[in-house]
């Protein structure tokens, strides 16, 4: 969640008009969920991906771990996307 509002921080900072910055929040949100999903490790840190530990959490005899990554991007682009533009809206709209 840091990752998108640090992303609607330099979108609004740089006052990017919303019919461009929406969709490039969006998709670059969407890009990370999948990248979290794909490599199971921290390219940087060397720590499990958010993903991985989402997985272990929701892990019960009930559950398919097939439709589990469907779970995932779904919350990271709801919540991504709230924290997102919200952060976006008031920069933007923030008077320097």
């Amino acid at each position: 969640m840091i990752y998108s509002a640090i992303v609607g921080f330099i979108l609004g900072f740089n006052h990017t008009p919303f019919i461009l910055g929406g969709p490039v929040l969006v998709a670059l949100i969407v890009l990370k969920g999948l990248a979290e999903i794909l490599y199971r490790k921290n390219l940087f840190t060397g720590t499990p991906s958010p993903y991985v530990l989402y997985v272990e959490q929701r892990r019960n005899p009930e559950s398919r771990s097939r439709s589990l990554w469907r779970g995932y991007l779904f919350q990271v682009i709801l919540f991504g996307s709230l924290i997102g533009f919200a952060v976006y809206a008031i920069f933007f709209f923030w008077q320097f």
